[in-house]
């Protein structure tokens, strides 16, 4: 029979469970922060290619010029107008504060999406300037997650690619 005594926990094997909770608890909250910071990063890099992909589609349905133009690391506009100066579409969209856009032509030196100005899709069929540039959605946070897509050839098709140099 138990005295009243020995009933409960020691205070050691309280700390030894709570050092135990704290561990799992330290991983499982970096490996959801590092969830999360990914998530984001394709949200943004995926807002930043249906946008692409609206300006191409734009320019070869409706034969007008689309431009996507890159004002900040983060913030970017689509103005499409046909021949005769009427604006076809025209809105802006900004990414998460943590998050910035960067371009390559080679995929090793890397600039700020506003040195590359814009990309422009030409009527009627979608012509752009910008063939074989990759750009890059990157967590500031985290340099190390980042998700890129391409503009490949001069038609400037849109492909979010699979790995990202």
């Amino acid at each position: 029979m138990m005295s009243p005594r020995d009933k409960g926990f020691t205070f050691i094997e309280l700390l030894v469970v709570l050092g135990v909770l704290a561990i799992l608890f330290a991983t499982g909250y970096n490996t959801y922060r590092k969830a999360r910071f990914r998530a984001e990063v394709r949200s943004g890099l995926a807002t930043l290619a249906t946008t692409l992909r609206e300006a191409r589609s734009s320019s070869q349905r409706f034969n007008v010029t689309a431009r996507v133009q890159f004002a900040t690391p983060r913030r970017f506009t689509l103005l499409a107008k046909n021949r005769l100066g009427q604006v076809h579409r025209n809105y802006s969209r900004e990414l998460s504060p943590v998050l910035e856009i960067q371009y390559s032509k080679d995929g090793v030196h890397w600039q700020s999406a506003d040195a590359l100005s814009s990309v422009t899709y030409k009527a009627p069929f979608g012509e752009t300037n910008a063939s074989s540039t990759l750009l890059r959605v990157q967590h500031t946070g985290e340099p190390g997650i980042a998700a890129c897509l391409r503009i490949i050839g001069v038609t400037g098709r849109v492909v979010v690619a699979r790995a990202c140099p």
